[in-house]
This record gives structure tokens, C-alpha cells and sequence, in this order.
């Protein structure tokens, strides 16, 4: 399932706009990147970052809900984490305009976020 991940940038962005100017006393702002890609394309992003070969492989059910009880997650937050996996809703996979429409700056994309960070991989 896609999702429209939000560049920590952007997160700081917007927070900075907020706390230092006028007019967004009381409001809530969902904050998503511009746009919503799969977890195999933001490796495909990744990989041409860092100008080399990475493949995804996706656990399955049984696998990622054992490796989350060995991390000692409850059931209750399991199950959420696979209605999220399963189905998200859409504010999940739905680009929003709200970083711009904030800042004034259109969000960062993934291929950004990739290319600032290749120092952590």
C-alpha cells in the first residue's frame, strides 16, 4: 500500500511557521509528502541515491507479527500495525497540499530526503 511520508524537514518547517506567525491559533494541520509510493519504489529511490543495488523483500503476516512480539509490542498495537499494513485510511496514502499551503514552500519529495541522507546508509 502506498503511503505520502513526510520529509522531517518539512515537519520542522511547518512547526517553525507555526510557533513564529500569526493565525494558526486552534488549527490542526496533517502534514503528508508530496507524494504516495510504495515501500518497493522508496527503495528504488534509495538505490539510486546511493548508486547501488538494494532489493526489498517483504516479510510475510506470520513473520513481521513475530518479529513485533519478539520486540515486545502488545496485541492491541499489533493489531493496529496490521490494520495500518492491511488498510490504511486514506489520510495514510493521500498527498496533501498542507506543507505548501503553510510554508509557502512546496514539501520535499522522497528522492530528497533520499539524497540528503545517503550518509546514513
Amino acid at each position: 500500500m502506498p503511503s505520502a511520508l513526510v520529509h522531517d524537514a518539512d515537519i520542522a518547517s511547518v512547526a517553525a511557521t507555526v510557533l513564529t506567525s500569526d493565525g494558526h491559533s486552534g488549527k490542526d494541520y496533517w502534514l503528508t509528502g508530496p507524494e504516495a509510493l510504495t515501500a518497493p519504489e522508496r527503495v528504488a529511490i534509495l538505490a539510486e541515491a546511493l548508486g547501488r543495488d538494494l532489493h526489498f523483500v517483504e516479510l510475510s503476516q506470520a513473520e513481521i507479527v513475530a518479529k513485533w512480539q519478539n520486540e515486545g509490542y502488545s496485541a492491541s498495537d499489533i493489531e493496529f500495525f496490521i490494520a495500518m499494513r492491511t488498510t490504511p485510511p486514506p489520510a495514510g496514502h493521500t498527498p496533501l497540499p498542507t506543507v505548501e499551503e503553510v510554508t509557502g514552500t512546496p514539501a520535499r519529495t522522497s528522492t530528497q530526503w533520499a539524497r540528503e541522507n545517503t550518509h546514513a546508509f
